[in-house]
């Protein structure tokens, strides 16, 4: 059998033939190899290679879409602040304006309430001097009857006598002191013309409201009371407890009554919560002066024990003599009230209340845990020794009533 040897070149029946290389068979010693697989091999390579550079393609794409979105929602998220901005800006210049609107509408508000409470306080002032005009002229006609029933009396008297002496006519049309009573009449009606108006005042007022009985028909004295819409400082303490500076005010406008009244030897005698009237003006005033008394040269001091007893001043109610400082503890207590919201000792009876505040007058005020200002204040009111107590005239200079705030907010 010949054999076929290829050593490098190859033998063929003992002739040394050269290599063959054929496309993709390599002629070698050993036999024949193909390179087929090492071109898949790189095939493959290269569609690898083309796969990944796919894929990082495609990521660098979606990495830039994923960055222009973020960059697209941060310019509209810009222009979204801008525009909120610009709003917020508008928004402060109109809130300005209207700021600025409000001051200049409170300034104007707050102007009229002070023209309209000087223009009341001089009403309140015009009508205490006609009051007390009338109080003076009222004194006069009661000491003139007085004196005038003296000489009636004397002249009865001495008539009694006669008529005892003497016959006297059956048809007598009227008795002496039946003319002395009818003249008395006319003098205190006449008195009465003088002081007040002559208009029909169902004609010159309206909303008329029926409030007691016993006035007369023909020959009544009607009496026309200011309407104040605020009601009464008790109306307000019973629901809330009052600012420093509300609190101020009140004393303030009490005082300038008090001072005015102590100067024409008045005394109120009745200073509470439920007698002070407010207006929703901003106005404060004293009422009820049914028991007030005047006093005079004869008589400087009081010793009548009148009033409501947890505002009554201590020589009150130890029946000492007293003077117009009475009215200025009575306002002590009323400021007690409007920072606490009750006078003090309010839960005792009136008897024990009146054996305390002889004893003792208040609580501590320090207990009371009272703003420094209004406690400084209420102090110099409700002192036991009525020369240290501050008169209204001395209390109006004390530095608490620079406090003082227009009460219109209070309603």
């Amino acid at each position: 059998m010949t054999h076929v040897h290829f050593p490098g070149g190859g033998v063929v029946g003992g002739m040394k033939l050269p290599s063959l290389s054929m496309g993709s068979i390599a002629w070698t010693s050993s036999g024949i190899v193909c390179s087929t697989h090492q071109e898949r091999q790189l095939e493959e390579q290269h569609v690898e290679a083309r796969k990944q550079l796919e894929e990082r393609a495609n990521f660098l794409a979606e990495v830039l879409q994923e960055e222009q979105r973020q960059k697209a929602a941060v310019i509209h998220k810009v222009y979204q602040l801008q525009r909120e901005l610009k709003q917020s800006e508008q928004l402060r210049q109109r809130l300005n304006e209207q700021w600025q609107n409000g001051q200049v509408m409170l300034q104007a508000e707050l102007q009229e309430a002070e023209r309209k409470m000087r223009a009341m306080e001089k009403r309140h002032q015009e009508e205490m001097e006609r009051m007390h005009k009338v109080l003076l002229q009222c004194r006069l006609a009661e000491e003139k009857q007085v004196d005038a029933g003296s000489a009636i009396e004397a002249a009865g008297a001495a008539a009694s006598c006669q008529e005892a002496s003497s016959p006297q006519p059956e048809n007598q049309s009227m008795s002496s002191s039946a003319r002395s009573s009818q003249e008395r009449e006319k003098q205190f009606l006449k008195l009465l013309r003088c002081v007040v108006s002559v208009e029909d005042p169902e004609k010159k007022y309206t909303g008329w409201e029926h409030l007691g009985s016993g006035y007369l028909v023909d020959e009544a004295v009607l009496l026309v009371l200011e309407y104040m819409d605020g009601g009464s400082l008790a109306d307000v303490v019973t629901v809330r407890r009052m600012a420093v500076g509300h609190i101020a005010t009140v004393c303030r406008e009490c005082l300038q009554g008090l001072a005015f009244l102590h100067a024409k030897q008045v005394i109120h005698r009745d200073i509470k919560s439920d007698n002070i009237l407010l207006g929703r003006d901003g106005s404060v005033k004293l009422a009820d002066f049914g028991l007030y008394a005047v006093l005079s040269p004869e008589h400087r001091k009081r010793r009548s024990m009148v009033r409501t007893t947890y505002w009554m001043a201590p020589e009150v109610v130890r029946r000492e003599p007293y003077g117009p400082k009475v009215d200025t503890w009575s306002l002590g207590i009323v400021g007690i009230e409007m920072a606490t919201g009750e006078a003090p000792y309010m839960q005792e009876t009136s008897d024990k209340a009146s054996y305390l505040i002889g004893k003792q007058g208040v609580p501590n005020l320090q207990q009371l845990r009272l703003p420094p200002g209004l406690c400084e204040f209420l102090g110099c009111c409700l002192q036991m020794d009525v020369d240290r107590r501050g008169s209204a005239k001395e209390l109006l200079q004390h530095p608490f009533l620079q406090s003082a705030e227009p009460l219109l907010s209070l309603f």
